[in-house]
């Protein structure tokens, strides 16, 4: 895939602006929002409260949400969206109560006892987020093949 351009272009800039169009012509359509989201979460910084925005108003219209041209694109993703886009705005609390609505995690920021992902003690609740995140996008893109 081209890389986006520094003028604002590129694959995921036109998506954006794709699904944009569809969401004002259709504000209800979960697909728009959900597309949206995902485009957004990779235009990167000054997109994140919108990928948190766009997931969570495709999950309120369609909690067990599956895109219409993508099926294995659903509410999991929607949800890793979110979570990825929190821990991006250093909202690492926020990305783990995304998170463990799919991947339950047991992980406590309070309780560095419970800093533990896949048997590796991690050395702050933050590193632990990420570890789960990171082990949850793989285990979901397996699940996708």
């Amino acid at each position: 895939m081209p890389a986006e351009g520094a003028d604002g272009s590129g694959p995921l800039a036109n998506a954006e602006a794709a699904f944009t169009t569809a969401a004002t012509l259709e504000p209800t359509n979960p697909d728009a929002l959900a597309g949206r989201a995902g485009a957004r979460l990779g235009l990167g910084a000054g997109e994140f409260a919108g990928a948190i925005a766009d997931a969570e108003a495709a999950l309120a219209l369609d909690p067990d949400y599956a895109f219409t041209h993508v099926p294995a694109y659903t509410a999991t993703a929607l949800r890793l969206i979110d979570a990825q886009a929190r821990v991006a705005q250093g909202d690492f609390a926020a990305a783990l109560t995304a998170l463990d609505v799919v991947f339950p995690s047991n992980l406590d920021a309070d309780n560095p006892d419970t800093w533990v992902v896949e048997g590796h003690i991690e050395a702050s609740f933050e590193t632990a987020v990420l570890a789960h995140l990171n082990r949850v996008n793989a285990l979901w893109r397996v699940d996708m093949l």
